[in-house]
């Protein structure tokens, strides 16, 4: 491979780092979700014995109590898990300056290059994976292929601790047949319309008319196409690379129903004045100090907390 671009993603991630802090939380079924009262009653993420319950992610409190009695529930604790993530980014930026996160429990990182430094760039990602393991205890699956997109789906293909090589001798093998909404950026909606011409797996969508997709999606249609190729070169950005935004916005799930005009214009007041694109100054993973810390890896609450959050 010309390229080796790394994906790595870690497994159920508020769940282990949860673990990470409290090991006993290991023995017993567990789920970090939100609150039931403030209408944020829903799984984020679950535990393996949780999942052996039948605990699913995104289903509600109330049902995931109905499966599993003894589930312990755990609130978010964001900023920390914010903190632990950057602290396994960090071991990934010891070998190359291209880590781009991809939410807090996902990045790319490229090894490209990096073989007079530090020998094999595969065997790398597989020392990389296990230094992630011996120094925090979480497990992570990796990806490795010559493009993002390739590499984001092996890294899907095995989540306990799973290491898959996806090449241009073997994608056809093990990425065409997986379905066509296995790929990024195809949402449900984009799923049907793919589906409505006939387009059900990745490879399906490989071999049929690229401009025939074009047609039907627009120029989304013929990047999939693209992708579902091979042919992204797109690059992973280096580390503390910021895209200017496009839009910004602001969101809230209110505790109670809103049924007046005059209850209607405060909320529409609070969230006119919180929309920001970008944390506050000192504001982030770098920027935390005081207080002791929750964490074994030493995670301090954000110096940014005072800041109106929206969502």
């Amino acid at each position: 491979m010309n390229r080796v671009i790394v994906h790595s993603d870690i497994n159920h991630c508020y769940a282990q780092l949860e673990e990470m802090r409290n090991p006993a939380l290991r023995h017993v079924p567990m789920a970090v979700g939100g609150s039931a009262e403030k209408r944020h009653g829903i799984i984020l993420a679950k535990n393996d014995l949780a999942k052996a319950a039948g605990v699913l992610t995104a289903e509600s409190l109330h049902e995931a109590r109905r499966k599993c009695p003894d589930l312990v529930i755990l609130h978010p604790d964001y900023e920390a898990y914010m903190y632990c993530t950057e602290q396994i980014k960090d071991i990934y930026r010891q070998y190359t300056d291209r880590v781009e996160s991809f939410g807090l429990d996902e990045a790319w990182f490229d090894l490209t290059g990096t073989k007079r430094l530090y020998g094999d760039p595969l065997e790398l990602a597989r020392r990389i994976q296990q230094e992630v393991y011996q120094c925090f205890g979480i497990r992570v699956s990796m990806g490795v292929s010559w493009n993002r997109v390739f590499a984001k789906l092996g890294s899907d293909l095995d989540k306990q601790m799973g290491f898959t090589v996806i090449t241009p001798e073997n994608y056809r093998e093990l990425v065409w047949p997986l379905p066509v909404e296995e790929l990024i950026m195809i949402g449900r909606r984009t799923q049907l319309k793919l589906n409505a011409m006939g387009l059900f797996t990745i490879g399906d969508l490989a071999q049929t008319d690229g401009m025939a997709v074009t047609r039907r999606l627009g120029k989304i249609g013929g990047l999939l196409w693209r992708c579902a190729r091979g042919f992204d070169m797109s690059p992973v950005l280096c580390s503390g690379h910021q895209e200017q935004a496009k839009s910004v916005g602001s969101s809230k799930t209110l505790v109670h129903d809103v049924t007046t005009l005059q209850q209607l214009r405060q909320v529409c007041r609070v969230l006119c004045e919180s929309p920001s694109p970008t944390p506050p100054p000192g504001c982030g993973p770098q920027a935390c100090g005081g207080g002791s810390s929750p964490w074994p890896c030493g995670a301090r609450t954000c110096a940014g907390k005072g800041r109106i959050r929206s969502g």
